[in-house]
This record gives C-alpha cells, sequence and structure tokens, in this order.
C-alpha cells in the first residue's frame, strides 16, 4: 500500500513539472479517441509520451505521434478485444440483477473481472516499453502476471485513479487538460517501480533518469540519454 501511494506521489512530482507537454498529448489523446477504435492506439501515445518523457529530458510531442503511429493497426483488434469484454460484463451484470446470494456473487465476480481487465490494459503499453525486444504477447503475459502479483499495490493504484476522476468530474477541464497523461505517467512509474522490486531493473551507477520518479529518493541526480529503442547506451 505504502508503495502505490509513493509511486503515486512520484508520478504527480513529475507530472507537475512537465505539465505542457502532457497538456497538448492529453487533448490529442481525446481528438484520437473520438472514433472509439483507435483509442488503444491513442493510449499508446501516452505511455510513449511518458516512458520517453521520465527518461530524457527533451522528449517531446512526436514520442506520442510515433506511439499512435505504431498501434494505429493493431490498436483496433485491441478495441474490438475490449468491446467484446466489456459487452460480455455488462450482459452479465444485467442478467444477474436478482437478490439472491449467488446474484450478488455473480455480479462482484463480473466486477472484479473488469477491474482486473481495466488493470491489464493500464500496465500493457508501459510494460511493452519496457522490454528489450517489445512483444504485445509478451506485454500481455507480463501485465496479468503484474497484475496477478500484486493485487494490493493494484488495488491502490486504482483507488487513486478512481480519486483523480472524481475530482476530474468536479473539475471538469482536467479531463481534457491533464487526467489522461496523468494516468500514462502513473502507469509507468508503476511498471518501473514493479520491475525494480523484481530485481530486474536495478539503478545503474549513472541513472538514466534525471530525478527519482523510476528509482525513487535514493537515486542520483545524474542523468545519461536513452536509445529510442530504450536500450542503455554503453559509454
Amino acid at each position: 500500500m505504502i508503495a502505490a501511494l509513493r509511486v503515486s506521489g512520484r508520478a504527480f512530482r513529475h507530472l507537475n513539472g512537465n505539465g505542457f507537454v502532457y497538456v497538448w498529448a492529453n487533448i490529442a489523446f481525446l481528438v484520437f479517441s473520438l472514433p472509439l477504435f483507435t483509442m488503444p492506439a491513442a493510449w499508446a501515445g501516452l505511455a510513449r509520451l511518458s516512458f520517453y518523457a521520465i527518461r530524457q529530458p527533451h522528449a517531446g510531442f512526436e514520442e506520442f505521434m510515433d506511439g499512435v503511429k505504431e498501434w494505429i493497426g493493431r490498436g483496433i483488434l485491441l478495441a474490438l478485444a475490449n468491446a467484446a469484454v466489456f459487452a460480455l460484463n455488462g450482459y452479465n451484470l444485467l442478467a444477474y440483477r436478482g437478490v439472491s446470494t449467488l446474484d450478488w456473487a455473480l455480479r462482484l465476480f463480473w466486477i472484479a473481472f473488469l477491474v482486473i481487465w481495466f488493470s491489464i490494459q493500464f500496465y500493457l503499453f508501459p510494460l511493452y516499453y519496457a522490454m528489450e525486444k517489445p512483444r504485445l504477447i509478451g506485454a500481455l503475459r507480463n501485465a496479468i502476471i503484474m497484475v496477478l502479483f500484486n493485487p494490493l499495490f493494484t488495488l491502490v493504484l486504482t483507488l487513486v485513479l478512481l480519486i483523480m476522476w472524481s475530482i476530474s468530474t468536479v473539475l471538469f477541464a482536467l479531463w481534457f487538460l491533464l487526467t489522461f497523461s496523468f494516468m500514462a505517467v502513473l502507469a509507468n512509474v508503476a511498471v518501473q517501480d514493479r520491475i525494480r522490486r523484481a530485481g530486474f531493473d536495478q539503478p545503474p551507477a549513472v541513472p538514466e533518469v534525471t530525478d527519482e520518479v523510476f528509482y525513487g529518493e535514493n537515486a542520483s541526480k545524474t542523468s545519461r540519454p536513452v536509445t529510442s529503442s530504450g536500450a542503455r547506451r554503453e559509454e
């Protein structure tokens, strides 16, 4: 629980220091999501932008566009899969509207299934871009593992998102300016935190990042660039 709250704090600090590019990316996300079948590609663009913006001081809007172009085709398949899951979930929630114990249990099951499915989508692209050799199947497998092995961590992040969505509903302009960008930043910071906790990506002697966003409060302030593939440059 504490780890998830710390991750949320690092995400907020990063967003606060880089708001300009994220505002424009958030607006672009909404524009590209207007035909709903392109929303996964738009989300991939946000995830890619956040992935590089945290690592490279000069990462800009072109990273968002590269992510959109990379996923505009395959993203349609993800959109169809999401539509099928939501349709199935909606049908089952409507089908079990009784007040019996079984009906309540089945409703809770399908709500939990929806939360898990959302969490997998939430982690999917940050994990994809964190892979040395990105593959959708591999990222999907890793997202499922991350949800299953970090249930409390994921639940706390979901609660943080619910709070952010509630605030955005009151301050409606946030939906247009920052809310979706915050989600992408939070997903990237959360993924890297879990990768490090699992021992797969410890802070290098000369960190790739310019602040503590990925490696915590003890990270050095020095930095070096990352290649577009995410691999470290050897010096």
